[in-house]
């Protein structure tokens, strides 16, 4: 019996206690067992409501009574919790965490990896529920006290008893389901449906070999944590041999286990084709990897399911659920000094978003294209589509299930959806909705990691065409083209990590920069509210040099941006916007704006936002004054830079603002979160300037941030306008 969730609600059966399942298992220990140091110094009774259950405590009534979350203990590695096996509290903890630790360590070794899983250091952090465990990825799962209300876990079932295989005739059973009587999943796939098909590399997983295929056929697709470890993979050497039937059989040895888990695990499902990126690509063809990865989309969203392996660190761990004992049961119990708790698994949306799969870009990306998934933990499987979330836990605590079942949203797919619903065929207008759309998808991108930090845009590349198809703008460096004037307005999320710019990517795009970015802290936070005002461009035409090759920029107006004012200076005409050539190969945006020297302002630093920089007018008021008058505020890219360079500029280099748009605004203090502290005087309210902070190195320009500053202010520092090259 799998547990369906549709749009909020659970069909269950009433529950069943006391019953034999393989979701849970009861460890025997007797409650004089001894608690290691670490665990006896946490008191785990102590600090516990006696009646406590899975509701969120009552707050206290007078807030400055309550209690600061106490610091997290550490536990130390997985290791450190194996040698304290004997001790009840680890074995909770132990149950919580990756089974194939050990032997992935020694893999890890092997392939020149430094940071192997072993040394991962676990914490326990006490929550409103009892106790998270955590590592440095998110948390893995939570220790509670059992509630009167769960249902009893048998005694007759041993910690050591191995966890059943998945069961390949319930996925088939919810893959047939969707397919036949899902009416939202069907429509989304008729307008998925191209007639053009995307010639593919696939594996055949009867005859253990590769073979030459397109997406009209039907595949599933494999989506995992690359880990940065060497594998066996596609190349040009190897690409006939691996092609010959029984191939795949003789190299055994190099094929990634996850893969080869995935080969079995299609095979059961009645499959024979199966994607997987290190086979499907060849990964030293740098034309075809290129092609492959600018139709991600399509590989993806094509698929018949996308299997998701959710809790590997890498291709050379299992995939939980092929084959006995490959993973834990949901849940374990224990007895500690007199009262039972329950070790519990974190919930999908712990698991998706961040973890050793939910911290890689490439892997989300792959998630939100695909329009089914089977997701695969360490102590359950979950099969997701437009329509329904179902799990095996049957058997479980109705409250555990809604938990277990919290899926992280996909807004792609949700805009996907509504316009096939809608039978929409033509392109939106991108708006303030699409803007925040797209705002949320590059701020979860940015934030995950990848091997190769150049390669920022590829793992968008399937985005970016998501959002042309549904807005009809294509994107220059990963910034839509038709909202230019609102996307170069990105801000560094943590800009005073120590960081380096990717000189090969342009600087004006956030794909240069190390780090999450986003677009909801900087010059653009109130803008995106529904009934705020749109900035208005304050740029004429812009052109985007690539090599040699000039592209006028194609720019829409909406509630987002409003068309340059008839009376500005600034030049409109594409002919007169200077374009040298730049020896760079990167794309360069020129156009003509007005600009400022950095100079006219005092800098200072704001100790209640790190890493932002405040911009005092030197025209208004004395610096000696104990209340100098604040006209604005800039997000540098990199904050420990901008401070260093601020001292001492290297020669012929100098700083400028550069005006882009601007927004009017009721009260500046509150817009850029000033609060009570600064005097704003005059620049109370009005026009915000929003600007590029540049540094120019000869010819050209690099963005070295973007900032806020007063109408007002502006126009009394203001040099004219300049030709601008930014690359």
């Amino acid at each position: 019996m799998a547990i369906n969730m549709r749009r909020g609600t659970v069909g269950a059966e009433p529950k069943k206690r006391g019953l034999l399942t393989r979701f849970q298992t009861k460890i025997h220990k007797k409650s004089r067992s001894l608690l290691c140091d670490t665990c006896r110094s946490i008191d785990i009774n102590s600090t516990l409501p006696l009646n406590s259950s899975h509701a969120t405590p009552p707050l206290p009534s007078n807030p400055a009574s309550a209690v600061r979350t106490p610091k997290p203990v550490v536990l130390g590695s997985y290791n450190d919790l194996l040698s304290n096996a004997s001790c009840p509290c680890c074995q909770l903890f132990l149950h919580l965490l990756r089974q194939d630790e050990a032997s992935n360590s020694a893999t890890l070794i092997n392939n020149g990896d430094i940071g192997c899983a072993t040394s991962a250091k676990y914490e326990l952090q006490r929550s409103k529920h009892g106790f998270e465990v955590k590592d440095a990825t998110g948390t893995q799962g939570y220790v509670l006290p059992a509630s009167q209300d769960m249902p009893s876990i048998s005694s007759n079932i041993s910690s050591g008893t191995p966890v059943p295989a998945l069961d390949a005739a319930c996925v088939r059973g919810w893959l047939s389901d969707c397919e036949t009587t899902h009416v939202t999943c069907g429509i989304m796939d008729d307008s998925l449906h191209t007639n053009d098909p995307v010639d593919i590399i696939l594996i055949d997983v009867r005859n253990n070999c590769i073979v030459k295929g397109n997406t009209h056929q039907r595949y599933l697709a494999l989506s995992y944590a690359r880990g940065g470890v060497r594998c066996l993979e596609a190349s040009k050497a190897n690409f006939d041999i691996i092609q010959r039937d029984g191939a795949l059989d003789q190299q055994k040895l190099r094929l990634p286990r996850v893969i080869e888990d995935a080969m079995k695990l299609t095979l059961s499902l009645g499959e024979r084709y199966l994607w997987a990126h290190c086979l499907s690509i060849v990964q030293d063809d740098d034309i075809h990897k290129k092609a492959q990865i600018n139709r991600m989309h399509e590989i993806f969203g094509q698929a018949a399911m996308t299997i998701v392996a959710a809790t590997r660190r890498d291709p050379h761990s299992r995939l939980p659920g092929v084959g006995a004992g490959t993973r834990a049961s949901y849940l374990a119990e224990k007895t500690i000094k007199g009262r039972t708790f329950v070790a519990r698994p974190a919930n999908l949306r712990a698991l998706l978003e961040h973890g050793s799969y939910g911290d890689e870009a490439w892997a989300y990306q792959e998630r939100i294209l695909s329009r089914r998934c089977l997701i695969l933990t360490q102590h359950q499987a979950y099969f997701h589509c437009q329509t329904a979330t179902q799990t095996e836990a049957a058997d479980c605590d109705s409250e555990d299930i809604l938990l277990a079942l919290d899926m992280p949203s996909n807004p792609l797919a949700m805009v996907q959806t509504e316009r096939s619903l809608d039978g929409m065929s033509q392109p939106d207008t991108f708006s303030k909705e699409a803007m925040s759309l797209y705002s949320s998808l590059v701020q979860s991108s940015t934030r995950r990691h990848l091997s190769h930090p150049t390669d920022r845009l590829a793992a968008f590349a399937g985005i970016s065409t998501i959002l042309k198809s549904c807005y009809g703008s294509p994107s220059i460096a990963g910034l839509p083209e038709a909202i230019l004037d609102a996307a170069l307005l990105w801000v560094a999320s943590t800009p005073q990590a120590p960081t380096h710019r990717i000189r090969s990517l342009p600087s004006w795009s956030w794909a240069s920069h190390h780090g999450s970015v986003d677009y909801l802290s900087g010059p653009l936070a109130s803008t995106l509210h529904k009934n705020s005002p749109p900035i208005r461009s304050e740029i004429g035409a812009i052109v985007l040099r690539t090599q040699k090759h000039l592209h006028p920029v194609s720019r829409v107006y909406s509630d987002l941006i409003q068309k340059l004012r008839m009376d500005s200076a600034t030049t409109s005409d594409v002919g007169e916007i200077p374009t040298p050539f730049i020896s760079r190969d990167v794309e360069t945006l020129c156009f003509s704006a007005r600009v400022a020297n950095v100079d006219r302002f005092h800098i200072r630093a704001f100790e209640w936002d790190a890493g932002r920089v405040l911009v005092y007018s030197k025209g208004s008021t004395s610096t000696a004054s104990p209340h100098p008058t604040c006209c604005g505020k800039i997000w540098p890219d990199n904050a420990a830079a901008f401070a260093e360079a601020r001292l001492v500029l290297e020669p012929g280099v100098r700083r400028e603002l550069v005006l882009l748009s601007s927004v009017r605004v009721p009260d500046m203090a509150e817009h850029l979160g000033l609060g009570k502290h600064f005097a704003v005087g005059a620049f109370a309210a009005g026009v915000l300037m929003n600007v590029l902070l540049v540094e120019w190195r000869g010819d050209y320009a690099e963005r070295i941030g973007v900032g806020q500053v007063h109408e007002g202010a502006w126009e009394a520092v203001e040099e004219g306008q300049r030709g601008i090259v930014l690359v």
